[in-house]
């Protein structure tokens, strides 16, 4: 006995490999694409501020509680010399909580020339103070809260 096999074409059907290939390449190019797309766009748009930004933020933030506690005329710009000298007299952690400061601090007194103003110390009058805050910072070579003597 002979077996009739019946010759069948499927229109529609038939898979071109060749086409196949090209629509997943055509994803994977527009998935490279529009990550690189928003990559790009990410780094735009991310916050760019720099550590000068965030030492500016601490400088006003010491600024403000230092005219908070009248050490320096909001109206003049003048330095109270008194106020300068209890705050000398603190303890630097204490000093730092009572200002409400988290990061540390110096601060210097200058001259418009850029020289430092020294401040006789009435409890002591043969030392001069001219910076109150953290002994881990220094301007040049003088080192925050430094005292000299005079002789």
């Amino acid at each position: 006995m002979k077996k009739n096999y019946h010759k069948f074409k499927l229109s529609g059907n038939s898979i071109n490999k060749r086409g196949q290939t090209w629509s997943v390449d055509l994803v994977l190019g527009t998935l490279v694409f529009v990550l690189i797309i928003v990559t790009f766009y990410s780094l735009l748009s991310a916050d760019r501020s720099s550590p000068v930004e965030g030492l500016n933020e601490n400088a006003n933030d010491v600024m403000d509680a230092f005219l908070k506690i009248g050490l320096i005329d909001p109206s003049t710009g003048e330095l109270d010399e008194e106020a300068f000298m209890s705050l000398s007299h603190e303890d630097y952690e204490s000093l730092k909580e009572m200002l409400g400061v988290e990061g540390d601090f110096c601060l210097i007194i200058e001259r418009p020339d850029g020289t430092l103003l020294p401040l006789t110390d009435p409890e002591n009058p043969g030392i001069i103070i001219n910076s109150v805050g953290s002994d881990e910072l220094s301007l040049n070579t003088n080192l925050c809260g430094d005292t000299l003597s005079i002789s």
